[in-house]
């Protein structure tokens, strides 16, 4: 998949901090120059 706000790839992450701990996102690979985020 691809960022719609970069263009990197998103790629698959787990939440490791927060209310959503262990919860799967999908984070651009352009972080922290890029920070946008996708839940699942």
């Amino acid at each position: 998949m691809i960022c719609p706000e970069c263009g990197s790839k998103l790629v698959l992450r787990t939440a490791k901090k927060g209310n959503n701990v262990g919860n799967q996102f999908y984070g651009c690979s352009a972080y922290p120059k890029c920070r946008f985020i996708k839940n699942i």
